[in-house]
């Protein structure tokens, strides 16, 4: 709900403005799906693990959290019990505008105890080669990934790492259409 009522968010100033049919294609908690449906993006998010699928995709559909516009986002979101690989090797070229990953990071971050209860039902799967070109093809604007800081995803894969100081994560992004990411601060 913080990022939610905050003036700016880096994950929604890098997808822009624009509304836009995105892939959260590592659902977890769905936290991030929800800031991106309550921005007005329509957002279809992939979990793995049944069990997580399971609790967050009810709970995102049956919850009450006493705000209707909350309530609305959170219903918004389609959830799919699948492995991103799979979905997205059966999925359509050019299907979504975004596709987002923000797999289990490469490093704890020991302040962050909001997945401890669900650490053991994580799928730990790392990016791959074959993922990402996957994701090139279902992308139609930019693939976005979070991860820690010190992750080699970034260079691994050539996602334009956008730096947030002080913060333990950050964001990268691959443009397949050529637009640049002027307007984006992430601080």
């Amino acid at each position: 709900m913080l990022r939610i009522k905050s003036a700016r968010d880096p994950l929604l100033e890098i997808i822009g403005r624009k509304h836009q049919t995105i892939l959260d294609c590592t659902m977890g908690m769905a936290s991030d799906s929800l800031v991106m449906a309550s921005a007005g993006h329509q957002v279809t998010a992939l979990e793995s693990q049944f069990l997580t699928y399971f609790i967050i995709s009810r709970g995102l559909a049956t919850f009450d959290s006493g705000n209707p516009e909350l309530n609305k986002a959170m219903q918004s979101i389609k959830t799919i019990h699948a492995d991103s690989l799979d979905f997205l090797k059966s999925a359509k070229n050019n299907a979504y505008d975004v596709l987002y990953f923000d797999p289990m990071f490469s490093e704890k971050i020991t302040e962050s105890t909001n997945l401890d209860g669900l650490i053991e039902l994580a799928n730990q799967q790392k990016l791959t080669q074959e993922m990402i070109a996957e994701a090139k093809r279902v992308a139609r604007e930019k693939i976005i990934v979070k991860a820690h800081f010190r992750d080699k995803v970034f260079e691994e894969f050539v996602f334009e790492r956008l730096v947030r100081p002080n913060q333990k994560f950050h964001y990268g992004v691959m443009r397949l259409n050529g637009s640049l990411l002027t307007e984006v601060k992430c601080e």
